[in-house]
């Protein structure tokens, strides 16, 4: 007959979470912001049907997986204040019905993809803080909702490209 052992105090659980166990599907908010997970964002974040995902201020790392781009029903996406690295997915483009995009505070390399700019329902976009280089693609003046959009600190070169300069709606630049 096995014998129970006695369960440990919260003091003496471990303060890092494997992030593969965090995740449940079929919520339309998922939350899991400021909780110690660690390592790559599964790939199986891909199959929550949730209209907001909010995972910032963990510890993730390792790209942005690229299937969070077929989360079609998402509205806010934010991913910031992690150590994920890489290029952003083009495939984010995908995510038409997203209002707010928070990428801010990792170490995202590479272009701002051009695709951003099919993000017609945008309110907030923001990459501040990150490593990524280029010019700002033109077309993020499709996003004509845009309220706010922030890329500051990062290595980005050329004009702020007057279509985004004439967005009517953009109040923080």
């Amino acid at each position: 007959m096995a014998r129970l052992g006695r369960l440990p105090t919260p003091a003496e659980q471990p303060r890092q979470q494997p992030a593969a166990t965090a995740f449940l599907t079929f919520h339309c908010f998922r939350d899991l912001s400021n909780n110690h997970l660690t390592g790559e964002i599964p790939f199986n974040i891909g199959f929550l049907q949730v209209a907001t995902l909010s995972l910032q201020g963990n510890k993730f790392s390792g790209p942005i997986p690229s299937v969070i781009g077929l989360m079609q029903a998402l509205a806010v996406l934010d991913l910031s204040f992690n150590e994920l690295s890489g290029p952003i997915p083009s495939i984010l483009g995908n995510l038409t019905y997203t209002e707010k995009l928070e990428l801010n505070d990792n170490l995202l390399t590479g272009f701002i993809p051009p695709d951003l700019g099919k993000l017609t329902e945008l309110f907030e976009l923001n990459l501040a803080n990150n490593n990524l280089i280029g010019p700002i693609p033109e077309n993020l003046s499709s996003c004509a909702n845009l309220i706010s959009l922030n890329l500051s600190s990062n290595h980005l070169s050329g004009a702020l490209p007057i279509e985004v300069a004439r967005m009517i709606n953009l109040d923080t630049l």
